[in-house]
């Protein structure tokens, strides 16, 4: 189960949790987005399985209407550290 903390380097949000994309382009996307070093060095399946990032950092259009998921291919790009925004 991910961590109830948020991936995003700085972000201490408490808001619901969004596993890494099984997607390699949409994950290496979130994975950069986050700006954590200690992601990026661990391999792709932990990822997934360990952290998540909060719903604070996604767009409401990235909602699935009638669910708590989101859309596929959904990224992340609200309130992100401002040295990797990669839009």
């Amino acid at each position: 189960m991910p961590s109830s903390n948020c991936s995003v380097l700085g972000c201490k949000s408490k808001e619901r949790k969004h596993v890494f994309p099984q997607n390699d382009d949409d994950f290496n996307t979130w994975l950069q987005r986050c700006n954590n070093n200690k992601l990026f060095h661990l391999d792709k399946s932990v990822v997934r399985r360990r952290y998540a990032v909060c719903h604070l950092h996604f767009a409401e259009s990235c909602d699935s209407p009638g669910t708590k998921k989101l859309k596929k291919g959904s990224l992340p790009t609200l309130f992100l550290p401002s040295n990797n925004v990669k839009n």
